[in-house]
């Protein structure tokens, strides 16, 4: 009798489980989904520096694919001169549990791929050891952007100073032609209305001279 009294209460308990089962399993399917499908590189490594995990956009991102990589160690995710920044993410979690770095991956076909790194601690009660999840967003367009608008930049700039050193030549002849002119003229009005002209010119040259001069013009 008892049996059956606790039956009813049994079966529900077995019931509700199964129900959040089945909403961990949708949960799952669906964060799998959403990294599957992700246009960020998702990386996984234990703590033994083992990449246990690497997304499809791998293929994209560094031309292989991403079996190829599981096994391998992480480091090889970046070019040489980054790795010791890496390292420098992974010291930095034993502090903070997100650290970002920009970094440079090597595609399989030479070019280099820049990418804003993040990486972060990830204990799931299945794994007795840590796992870092890596996670890098293709910036190359946006760095290749600010290089061509930097260039841009340094030849407007030559470009302007240029132009200041021709507008400066031009006032100073123009200061040298009216004074010849002035010497030839005889004493009055006429050459000391030369002489103001070539004071207002200076004055010019002078005012020009600090503007163009100044850091922020």
């Amino acid at each position: 009798e008892g049996f059956w009294n606790e039956l009813p209460l049994v079966l529900e308990r077995v019931a509700r489980l199964g129900r959040l089962k089945g909403r961990l399993d949708e949960t799952s399917e669906l964060m799998s989904a959403i990294v599957e499908h992700s246009s960020d590189l998702v990386a996984v490594y234990s703590g033994e520096g083992k990449l246990v995990y690497v997304s499809p956009v791998c293929l994209t991102l560094l031309g292989v694919d991403s079996e190829e990589l599981v096994g391998r160690s992480w480091m090889e995710i970046v070019v040489p001169e980054d790795r010791e920044a890496l390292l420098g993410m992974l010291a930095g979690l034993r502090e903070k549990a997100h650290q970002a770095a920009t970094l440079r991956c090597r595609h399989k076909d030479g070019t280099i791929a820049w990418v804003e790194a993040r990486a972060a601690r990830l204990m799931t009660p299945t794994t007795a050891q840590q796992m870092i999840v890596l996670t890098l967003h293709d910036v190359t367009a946006q760095r290749e952007h600010e290089a061509r608008m930097e260039s841009s930049l340094k030849e407007k700039e030559v470009l302007l100073g240029e132009i200041h050193h021709r507008v400066k030549n031009n006032l100073q002849l123009v200061q040298s032609l009216l004074r010849m002119s002035s010497r030839l003229l005889p004493a009055g009005e006429a050459r000391a209305s030369a002489e103001a002209t070539i004071q207002r010119i200076h004055a010019m040259a002078l005012v020009h001279e600090r503007l163009y001069r100044t850091e922020d013009l």
